[in-house]
C-alpha cells in the first residue's frame, strides 16, 4: 500500500491525493449522482442555472428527473425531479422540532409540484367562490411524508467545535444551503410551467429539494426540556424566504446518504399517488371547477 509521504519531487502522492478529494466533497456527489441514475433517473451533475437576483451562474450538485406515468389519452405525464445538493460533513447538524399550527396542518400550498390547471374553483355560496390549488383540491396531503405528520423541524443549527467547546452555529447555514436550492426551483418552476390547452399535451412536474448528508443528521424535541438529539435519517424543513424577487414557503428534505434509499421510496409513495390523477384527468384534473 502506497505511503501517505510525499513523493522526493515535492509532488503528493497518490493516497493523498485521493484523501484531499474525499474530503472536498466531489466523490460524494459522484456517488449520489451515480446512485440516482442507478434508481433510473437521467441525471446531470454541477446542473447550472441563473441566478435571478444576482444575475450571475450558480450550480446545484444533482438534477435528476424521471418520467413516472403518462397517459396517452388524456395526453399528460408524470415527471419528478430532484434538485441536489451533497454535503460530506463531519459536524452534525441539530434540528429542533415542534407541532404544526393549524395553518400547517390544513393549508400548506406547496410551490414544488406545479400542475396544469393553478387554481381550482371551489363554490361557497350561490354568488361566491374560493379559490384551491391542486395539492389542496385533490387531498395529496394525505399521501405525502411531510404534510401528512403533525411533526414540523422549526431551526436548525451546526455542531461545531472551537478550542474544547462544542457551539451550535447557523451563520450563513441558511443562505448557503437553503438560498440556492429555492433559487434552482424558481427557475425550474418558469422553465416547466405553461399555458394549459385541451387536446395538447400537458405535465405535472413534482420537485424535490434535497440536501444529502454523508450522516450526523439529528432531530431534538423543543418543547422537552430533558430531550437530548437522536439521529434520523430524514428531516423535512419548511422556510420562509422572502427576497426581492422571492415570497414564499419551501420545502427542503435533509436526508442522509444511508436514508436515501428509503426516501425515493418515500417520494415514489406520492408520486404514485398523483399519478392516480392522470386516468380520468379529463373530468376532474383539468377541470377548474369542483364537481365532486
Amino acid at each position: 500500500m502506497e505511503k501517505e509521504n510525499e513523493n522526493t519531487n515535492g509532488l503528493p502522492s497518490s493516497a493523498q491525493m485521493r484523501k484531499a478529494l474525499e474530503k472536498s466533497g466531489f466523490l460524494f456527489e459522484h456517488k449520489i449522482a451515480n446512485f440516482m441514475q442507478n434508481q433510473g433517473f437521467h441525471v446531470d451533475s454541477s446542473w447550472a442555472f441563473k441566478d435571478p437576483d444576482q444575475e450571475k451562474s450558480r450550480e446545484i450538485d444533482v438534477r435528476a428527473i424521471r418520467q413516472e406515468k403518462s397517459n396517452d389519452a388524456n395526453k399528460i405525464k408524470l415527471f419528478c425531479e430532484f434538485l441536489i445538493e451533497c454535503k460530506n460533513s463531519d459536524s452534525p447538524l441539530v434540528f429542533l422540532q415542534a407541532e404544526k399550527n393549524e395553518r400547517e396542518l390544513k393549508h400548506s400550498t406547496p410551490r414544488e409540484y406545479v400542475f396544469p390547471i393553478k387554481k381550482y374553483r371551489k363554490n361557497i355560496s350561490s354568488n361566491s367562490f374560493m379559490e384551491v390549488d391542486a395539492f389542496n383540491r385533490f387531498g395529496l396531503e394525505s399521501s405525502h411524508y411531510y404534510y401528512s405528520t403533525p411533526i414540523k423541524a422549526t431551526q436548525f443549527a451546526k455542531i461545531i467545535r472551537k478550542g474544547s467547546e462544542w457551539y451550535a452555529n447557523h451563520d450563513g447555514v441558511y443562505d448557503s444551503l437553503i438560498l440556492p436550492q429555492v433559487k434552482a426551483i424558481e427557475q425550474r418552476r418558469k422553465e416547466v410551467d405553461s399555458t394549459f390547452y385541451k387536446e395538447q399535451w400537458t405535465n405535472i412536474w413534482l420537485f424535490f429539494n434535497v440536501v444529502v448528508l454523508r450522516d450526523h443528521l439529528f432531530i431534538m424535541d423543543a418543547n422537552d426540556d430533558d430531550a437530548v438529539p437522536v439521529e434520523t435519517g430524514r428531516v423535512s424543513f419548511v422556510r420562509h424566504i422572502k427576497t426581492e424577487g422571492l415570497d414564499g414557503h419551501y420545502l427542503i428534505d435533509f436526508v442522509t446518504e444511508k436514508y436515501l434509499s428509503n426516501y425515493i421510496k418515500e417520494v415514489n409513495s406520492f408520486a404514485n399517488e398523483v399519478g392516480e390523477l392522470l386516468a380520468d384527468a379529463d373530468t376532474r384534473l383539468f377541470d377548474s371547477h369542483f364537481r365532486d
